[in-house]
């Protein structure tokens, strides 16, 4: 059934046949009307920038914000105006580590992509790009999926950049498990040389899967003189650790971690030891502790001559936190019966 409508000027509405419902009568407009605004373009858009306050803050504050993210994570803040565009070549924390999102696609696309050139190139262009001051708080670097073979011109490279801005924390993982890297990585490393304004301000050095032997240890030492924090994992080359006083003054925590080959750690002198951490070492290794006043927390999960160390007094009367753990029933109770000995003696003697 066919309705014809008209609605040339004047035409009267038809009238519904007989039998067919009656349709609502509609009144229509030659031409539709928005609604006006009560506001122009110029107002709206300046209500919009009124309201996004955070824009509105110095940039050295937006700088300090960022600065807090990833590398990756900073530079997409670039996208939420032009007053964040540039914001992220002048953070002064530069973390490198993979995002979750990053991650996924190297597992989803591990045939169709170099992830080491990936993240090379990642690396070497927010480098080339940085336009920060002569300062850097932390440099981190964490590489999974990166292999041996450049690690003396690339790591070498980024590590120089960081001492370049007198970088007070390095944080350097190469891999989860297996040692990739090898120490030294620049020439000034090589000798002690204490002109390179990084060796008077680096406090914080961790190393992940870098191998550095005995003399490695001794010379990364003797550079950065004002270290405070110092932690080593998953190394294969020391066997002997020995530092005394003159060798790091201001070390205040030490932990060495997975480090297979260790059979000495041997600790005189540091006047400023407050933390000691000897995780899955090799069993029975040699601990030499001796003149460490301010010692309050040491931590460990192997057996290490634990009745040379309390007979013999190494521990101070401040030590406040002992972390033992051990798969041995036998040598929890040994330790049990030797702390009640030595906390009989020292305390109620």
């Amino acid at each position: 059934m066919a309705f014809v409508a008209s609605i040339g000027k004047g035409a009267p509405p038809q009238s519904p046949r007989s039998g067919e419902p009656s349709l609502p009568t509609q009144t229509t407009s030659a031409a539709a009307q928005l609604p006006k605004s009560s506001s122009s373009v110029e107002e709206i858009a300046a209500e919009a920038s009124n309201s996004d306050k955070i824009s509105q803050l110095p940039d050295s504050i937006l700088v300090s914000i960022i600065s807090r993210l990833t590398v990756v994570e900073a530079v997409c803040t670039s996208i939420l105006s032009t007053r964040w565009r540039h914001l992220s070549t002048y953070i002064t924390r530069l973390d490198f580590t993979p995002t979750p999102k990053q991650q996924k696609y190297f597992e989803k696309n591990y045939d169709k992509i170099s992830k080491e050139e990936f993240i090379k190139s990642t690396i070497n262009h927010t480098l080339d790009s940085h336009k920060g001051g002569q300062f850097l708080d932390e440099f981190r670097l964490c590489l999974p999926f990166f292999s041996s073979q450049y690690q003396s011109s690339e790591i070498g490279r980024w590590l120089e950049f960081a001492f370049s801005k007198q970088v007070q924390i390095i944080d350097l993982h190469v891999h989860t498990f297996f040692p990739r890297a090898f120490f030294p990585f620049l020439p000034c490393l090589a000798s002690r040389n204490e002109a390179l304004p990084a060796f008077k301000s680096l406090k914080e050095l961790s190393l992940g899967a870098v191998d550095l032997c005995d003399e490695d240890l001794e010379l990364l030492l003797s550079n950065f003189i004002v270290l405070e924090r110092l932690s080593i994992e998953y190394n294969g080359k020391l066997r002997v650790v020995s530092i005394v006083g003159d060798l790091a003054p201001k070390l205040k925590h030490l932990n060495l971690r997975s480090c297979s080959s260790i059979e000495t750690i041997e600790i005189r002198g540091l006047m400023n030891l407050v933390s000691l951490r000897c995780h899955k070492l090799p069993p029975s290794y040699e601990l030499v502790l001796e003149n460490v006043p301010r010692l309050i927390e040491f931590a460990t999960h192997e057996n290490c001559g634990f009745y040379d160390i309390f007979s013999n007094n190494v521990f101070s009367e401040q030590l406040v936190k002992l972390k033992l753990s051990t798969n041995c029933l036998k040598e929890m109770v040994s330790m049990y019966i030797l702390l009640s000995i030595y906390i009989y003696t020292h305390i109620y003697n």
